[in-house]
């Protein structure tokens, strides 16, 4: 069909052309050709078009094809005209509509007369249109809503929609949240489909508001499909009887229909996408998808134009009051006991009576209240605020008191426990009297009434931020940390500032404030740490968003870092006011001025903490910035931080002048300057240098200046190495700073050279390229220092050199190198080795290793039989042990006394022993009682598999001799034991019973995934009576649960219990990995005796089924094996079939999922038990009714994971 509109009628052509397989009343089959008019003389206008088109018919053929004229005007000839020229048989056909026909046409196609009444502005009565509605209904908003939004995660709703549409039965029922959405979902399915399909459904689809406009709409002889937006039961009937389809709305509040589409909620991420596409700035898009999928109908409150006219039901006032007590809590959990009493005392009645209401809300259109499994939370807290809030009394807020303080006032009382058993606080009876639901319910509320409550009038005579600064003020009095720590700090600071500021600067006086305790971090955990002062931190980087509270909160945070004492987690107080104050990314809504403001306030305070803020707010190469906290409801922050370059520039010079003032003579500080110089823009670098050159170094302390004169010297070294680097300075630059340097040199000798003594010591030429040529550099200016320093002729050169070097083995090597103290070696060497500080060992290991390196061994031969007469037999072991271990050392050992040789063999350190020589090492490690150093060499030997079995076993052995497993003393991770028990297994050298042995000796230690103990699997798995001896070591027999067992008694249960864990070979199965019924029968037997004799039947039983668990499938696919499922008919034991069950929960493993998947894993898996037993219900039947009950904890496992996912979506705070 082409039908030209607008300017395009001016082009010229046939106004209309049509091309249908066949017609209707007032369409012609196949190709008809129209002309259009409004002209009072329609013959006239008729005649012209007819003769001009059949001289011209633009490419028709008019022997196949209807000429059809119409005009919008009566024509009372129009018949006699149309015989007339079909009678000259120019065309197929000859047709003319007057006003008559087409409104005779329209009466016919109700919807289409629908949408053209309301497109010449006569709405007719009670009808609607599509494409109509949609436009008024998501042209309400700002930004109007769009259909991706609304459908948004429904994908599969919207293809059901528009494949029943295409081709509609007799009636389609819609469930959603209510009617008017169903209605909104239903449109915009409808608006989302291609133009033509849209087109094509639109001109049969109309909306009846009431059923005298449904009864006359059914009454057209055309098939429409007609929606129902009225109450009504008998309409579909009447319209199915017409020959009609018809769409049934429905909301939460209709009684559910068996073959309703329920139309699922909104996907947060899904919506975030569509919320970005309609124009929304990014900040705000995850919030707003937030609340869609929350609450549809609450997101278009919240963006309408004129919210007062689309408010819902439970808004009104007679219906608010019930409402109150859910608007001040927020959340909470009904399996909570405390929750179920904060209901009751808030809402001064009982919990069934106020629960029935909240179903009542839950369950009606528009829900104010939301409730996934035992969670309840309103579904926008802005939106129940803004409309419930002007009816809060003071007979409520009085309640609302007791219970916040009551409920945010307690702290957690997992603080009193030591810290690495706080994170199984509950499993030691602490737990928590509320739920972390209403925790975070009442903090919201707190936010709310703090930040919104001077814009809501309410029914009392105290405002809502009034209140919340009152409650804020109540809750944050005591100083006691354990408070601090518990309480939600973000929404108190962001309810009530003044107050929070307050009483954290009251909280952080004196010697021994309370708030430095927030910093004591968690015990080590497996994966996440955390420390409570995060919290703090976050609460003020919220309030320094605010420029009116900057100041304040950058003064608190000041004072958290100079108490802070460091520690694993990065979030520090220095860190916060670094982003705070960031100059190309400040994480506050304060003005430039203002910031500098506040860092001037800072300087005068806390200066020590104001320098580091300043120096790490200087420009860097390649620096991060990190978002800092934001408030939840308070308009602080702005949209996107954005600094122009002219500001940046400002603030940089500004932050260089403070810098400069306050750097003084600290020469810690101008080196943190001299650092930051390569950054600077040309004119801070020129400003800084300037300052320093005109700094008086005879007036500065020695210390000062030779701190100045490394830190240039760094510099310079730096970027002379690395000249050619886009980020090195300019050779001009780089030299003109060594004339600063000079300024600055150290008079003091050691102090110009002590530095050489150090990892890859930073040359004043840089480094050179060739590094062999660097060292060589680097040791001959080590060498010259030496000779310069012995010139001095100072005779305690050498301490104060080691003092000050930061390597003391590069001094004792560059001394054994250059030779120039053989004079007085043999004395230096009988004082050093009798030294037992870290500078001195360290000292005399690099000469001895030097010298030895140069010289020979002769020469440590020499040592030993010439200055060594002299010295003591602690010496001259001590002296053995700085030499490598090599043949010609350990032959020199043996040549000393067995009383050197036993002091040498205990203090050697054997990291670097040659491989040869491994075993002799070892073996006489072995024999001077070091086991723990024996091991340590056979964990770093590269070929483990060369190594003597039995020295390891012996070995290991020796280890358990020490009574001390502790991993800390040998060093050993349970990988390598294992790896080490492998080898002297798998030699088949030693006696199995020796391994079996060290397998149970070191089973706590072993790494259960690189290492299992075959021998005593095998054992279990072969030996019932073995299996029954393990379990009495692990279990009580039955009834004797009261008696006190022996530290020794639960070391060895201990060890059981990690046997028949990590067991997994069962009974019966054989070398081709199948299970042997007869065997794992005669097996089973003969344990279920021994454990009933032993009085341990029932744990027995769990433990047989868990190492039966396994994924042994039978011959017909099922799970699990023929030869287990008799073993469950026949036992028909409870513990075996708990055994089972456990064994293949926990055999599960990790996996991974998207979160938002909710339970389609576990059904899946529910699905596949389900058809076990089917399989095996016939023979088997226990067997069926335990595979049943796995596939209802997998469907109750669905359950859980759908609640959550909802949850994760709903709740993303």
């Amino acid at each position: 069909m082409g039908l030209p509109a607008g300017e395009a009628v001016q082009l010229g052509g046939w106004d209309g052309i049509v091309e249908v397989p066949k017609g209707n009343a007032f369409v012609p089959d196949n190709t008809s050709v129209w002309e259009f008019t409004v002209n009072k003389n329609a013959k006239d206008k008729a005649d012209g078009d007819y003769e001009k088109r059949t001289a011209e018919p633009l490419g028709i053929d008019p022997a196949t094809s209807t000429f059809v004229f119409v005009t919008a005007r009566r024509w009372a000839d129009k018949r006699e005209w149309e015989v007339a020229r079909q009678k000259e048989g120019e065309w197929k056909d000859v047709r003319a509509y007057d006003a008559d026909d087409l409104e005779a046409w329209l009466e016919s196609a109700p919807s289409v007369h629908v949408w053209l009444s309301i497109l010449l502005g006569k709405h007719p009565e009670g009808a609607d249109d599509i494409a109509n509605l949609w436009a008024d209904w998501s042209g309400v908003t700002n930004p109007p809503l769009s259909a991706p939004l609304v459908l948004a995660g429904r994908t599969a709703i919207v293809e059901s929609i528009q494949k029943w549409m295409a081709a509609p039965s007799s009636h389609l029922t819609l469930r959603g949240e209510s009617r008017e959405e169903s209605l909104a979902v239903l449109a915009a399915s409808i608006m989302a489909l291609p133009a033509v399909q849209q087109l094509e459904i639109l001109s049969r689809t109309v909306i009846a508001k009431d059923i005298s406009a449904w009864n006359r709409l059914a009454a057209s002889d055309n098939r429409i499909i007609l929606i129902q937006d009225f109450e009504s039961t008998t309409a579909i009937g009447r319209a199915a009887q017409r020959g009609h389809s018809a769409v049934l709305l429905l909301g939460r509040a209709d009684a559910t229909s068996p073959n309703a589409i329920e139309i699922p909620r909104i996907k947060a991420e899904d919506a975030k996408e569509a919320v970005l596409d309609m124009g929304v700035e990014k900040e705000k898009a995850g919030d707003l998808a937030v609340l869609a999928r929350r609450s549809l109908m609450s997101l278009r409150r919240k963006l309408a134009m004129a919210p007062q006219i689309i408010q819902p039901q439970w808004a009104i006032p007679e219906n608010s009051v019930s409402l109150i007590p859910a608007l001040l809590l927020g959340r909470w959990s009904d399996s909570s006991e405390g929750d179920r009493t904060a209901i009751s005392e808030i809402a001064a009645a009982q919990f069934t009576e106020v629960n029935k209401e909240f179903i009542r809300w839950m369950n009606d259109n528009d829900p104010p209240l939301r409730c996934v499994g035992s969670a309840w939370y309103l579904t926008s807290e802005e939106d129940a605020w803004s409309l419930l809030g002007r009816f809060v009394s003071n007979e409520h807020l009085s309640r609302f008191e007791k219970i916040v303080l009551q409920v945010l006032g307690d702290y957690d009382k997992r603080l009193d426990l030591a810290k690495d058993k706080r994170w199984y606080a509950e499993l030691l009876g602490h737990k928590p009297q509320f739920s972390r639901l209403i925790h975070t319910g009442l903090a919201n509320t707190l936010i709310m009434m703090g930040a919104r409550g001077e814009g809501i009038p309410t029914v009392g005579s105290l405002s809502l931020s009034s209140a919340a600064a009152k409650y804020v003020r109540q809750l944050l009095e005591p100083t006691d940390w354990r408070i601090w720590a518990s309480l939600p700090l973000r929404a108190l600071a962001e309810a009530a500032p003044d107050e929070f500021l307050q009483a954290a600067e009251r909280s952080l006086t004196g010697d021994s404030p309370p708030l430095a305790k927030l910093f004591e971090e968690e015990a080590d955990e497996p994966m996440f740490g955390s420390s409570p002062h995060t919290e703090l931190l976050w609460a003020l980087e919220i309030l320094a968003w605010s420029d009116t509270h900057l100041t304040r909160s950058a003064l608190v945070l000041a004072s958290l870092a100079r108490i802070d004492p460091g520690g694993r987690l990065a979030n520090r107080p220095l860190a916060s006011l670094q982003g705070i104050f960031l100059p190309w990314y400040p994480q506050t809504g304060a003005s430039p001025g203002q910031r500098l403001d506040a860092i001037d306030a800072l300087r005068k305070r806390e200066p020590e903490v104001a320098w580091k803020v300043m120096i790490r707010c200087l420009p860097k190469f390649h620096d991060v910035g990190h978002p800092s906290a934001k408030p939840q409801w308070r308009e602080w922050a702005p949209e996107e931080p954005r600094v122009p370059r002219s500001e940046y520039t400002a603030a940089i010079k500004a932050l260089v002048e403070r810098l400069i003032d306050d750097a003084s003579n600290h020469g810690r500080r101008w080196a943190d300057l001299i650092e930051s110089l390569p950054q600077l823009p040309p004119s801070d670098h020129d400003v800084v240098k300037s300052n320093l050159d005109a700094l008086d170094s005879n007036e500065l302390p020695q210390e000062e200046a030779t701190t100045i004169w490394h830190a240039l010297r760094i510099l310079i070294s730096n970027h002379r190495s690395f000249s050619d680097a886009d980020w090195a300075l300019p050779k001009a630059k780089v030299d003109a700073l060594e004339g600063t340097l000079n300024r600055f040199t150290p008079a003091n000798e050691i102090d110009r050279v002590a530095w050489l003594f150090s990892d890859r010591p930073m040359l004043l030429e840089g480094r050179e390229e060739d590094w062999r040529a660097h060292e060589t550099l680097v040791a001959e200016r080590q060498d010259s220092a030496l000779r310069s320093l012995i010139a001095t002729r100072n005779p305690d050169w050498l301490r104060d050199l080691l003092r000050q070097t930061p390597r003391p083995a590069l001094v004792g090597a560059s001394l054994a190198r250059t030779g120039i103290i053989d004079n007085i070696e043999n004395s230096l060497l009988g004082e050093y080795l009798t030294q037992d500080d870290d500078t001195s060992r360290l000292f005399i290991a690099g000469f001895i290793g030097k010298a030895t390196h140069t010289r020979g061994f002769q020469w440590a031969r020499e040592k030993l039989e010439i200055a060594g007469v002299n010295w003591s037999c602690q010496q001259k072991a001590a002296f053995c042990t700085l030499l490598n271990v090599t043949d010609e050392a350990l032959n020199l050992v043996e040549s000393l006394t067995e009383e050197c040789q036993d002091y040498y063999w205990k203090k050697v350190n054997v990291f670097f022993v040659e491989e040869p020589l491994t075993e002799k090492v070892v073996e006489s490690l072995l024999r001077y009682g070091r086991p723990d150093a024996a091991l340590q060499m056979f964990a770093f030997h590269s070929q483990r598999q060369a190594l003597a079995p039995d020295l390891i076993v012996r070995a290991l052995e020796q280890m358990l001799q020490a009574k001390d497993l502790n991993q800390a003393r040998i060093r050993l991770s349970g990988h390598e034991i294992g790896d080490l028990l492998r080898i002297a297994t798998d030699s088949g050298k030693v006696d199995e019973p020796r391994i079996a042995r060290l397998e149970w000796a070191y089973l706590p230690a072993l790494d259960r995934h690189s290492y299992q103990p075959r021998l005593l699997h095998r054992e279990l798995s072969r030996n019932p009576e073995f299996f029954a001896q393990v379990v009495a070591i692990v279990f009580r027999e039955e009834g004797a649960d009261g008696i006190e067992t022996s530290d020794e008694e639960q070391e060895r249960a201990r060890r059981g219990y990690e046997l028949l864990d990590s067991w997994r070979s069962p009974p019966g199965l054989g070398a081709d990995d199948k299970l042997d019924s007869s065997d794992l029968r005669l097996w089973v037997t003969k344990a279920r005796e021994l454990l009933k004799t032993s009085k341990r039947l029932a744990v027995g039983d769990v433990s047989i089924g868990q190492v039966l668990s396994g994924h042994f499938f039978g011959s017909d696919g099922a799970w699990p094996h023929e030869a287990v499922r008799n073993l469950i008919e026949e036992l028909a034991s409870d513990q075996f079939e708990s055994g089972l069950v456990t064994g293949l929960f926990n055999s599960e493993g990790v996996y991974s999922k998207d979160p938002n998947d909710g339970g389609r894993r576990e059904r899946g898996i529910a699905e596949r038990y389900e058809a076990f037993a089917t399989k095996v219900t016939s023979k088997w039947p226990r067997t069926a009714a335990m595979l049943r009950r796995i596939r209802d904890h997998y469907l109750a496992h669905a359950m859980d994971e759908d609640r959550r996912a909802e949850l994760r979506q709903d709740l993303s705070d």
